[in-house]
């Protein structure tokens, strides 16, 4: 007859250490929680997103578009509370838990519930390309405009008249009067306009006199999970740089 033995997978020194990430505590919203107590509410809280999706898909094959996009506000306030709880609960975000087959992001209703849509934007991308729907399903950054259009460290490019147009940071400075800009800050949503030294966005936000957001690496669009990449489709490997006045900041 064979013999079994169990083999401890941890040490002791680990199973200390988890069992003091479970007794410790912190507060969220008025209310305590221990670390296994905050994992409980995580599981909820990536329970609730992923019912929330379900509706959203069912409003849509229902044909029912003021459904489907209040149905977004929600899931949208639900994914805001999820990632800041998680981020105070010092617990890693699980989007796999998330995952809904079928399910794609649209734009939200504003809070009243009305036809307003949430988003101060300037797409420039020609409506025949992929990117131009995708880049309203992007969460804004607060503070921010977010101005869509291919581009590099050096200029970007729109399509004019059917004809493409390479513009340096002066002449886009100048086309943006042309456009639904209100001269506020920018978060530039285009790619490489804020690698190098004196990028396209240091110089944009020299001739426009405001904050300039720009990315260091090419930049994608993810609009089911309503979020930009930067040098990777499915992760940040670059990252923001933010420039005002021609300077630098953090």
């Amino acid at each position: 007859m064979a013999t079994h033995f169990l083999t401890q997978i941890y040490s002791d020194e680990e199973l200390a250490k988890f069992k003091a990430m479970d007794n410790k505590t912190f507060k969220y919203e008025g209310k305590t929680y221990t670390g296994y107590e905050a994992k409980q509410m995580q599981r909820k809280l990536e329970t609730a997103i992923r019912h929330a999706k379900d509706r959203q898909k069912i409003a849509k094959a229902a044909g029912d578009d003021t459904l489907r996009r209040q149905e977004q506000k929600r899931l949208n306030d639900l994914t805001r509370k999820y990632k800041d709880f998680s981020e105070k609960a010092g617990l890693s975000v699980k989007k796999d838990r998330m995952s809904v087959s079928g399910y794609h992001r649209v734009k939200p209703l504003d809070n009243g519930g009305g036809s307003g849509i949430i988003k101060l934007q300037v797409n420039l991308f020609d409506k025949t390309d992929p990117l131009y729907l995708d880049s309203f399903s992007i969460e804004e950054e607060y503070g921010f405009e977010d101005i869509c259009i291919h581009g590099s460290a050096f200029y970007v490019q729109k399509t004019i008249n059917g004809k493409i147009t390479n513009m340096n940071a002066k002449e886009f400075a100048e086309y943006l009067k042309t456009t639904s800009y209100n001269g506020g800050d920018i978060r530039l949503a285009s790619c490489c306009t804020g690698k190098g030294e004196n990028s396209f966005a240091q110089q944009l936000s020299k001739e426009l006199g405001v904050k300039v957001k720009a990315p260091d690496d090419d930049v994608y669009y993810a609009p089911n999970e309503g979020t930009l990449f930067i040098g990777s489709p499915y992760h940040n490997i670059g990252k923001w740089r933010t420039f005002f006045k021609g300077d630098e900041i953090q």
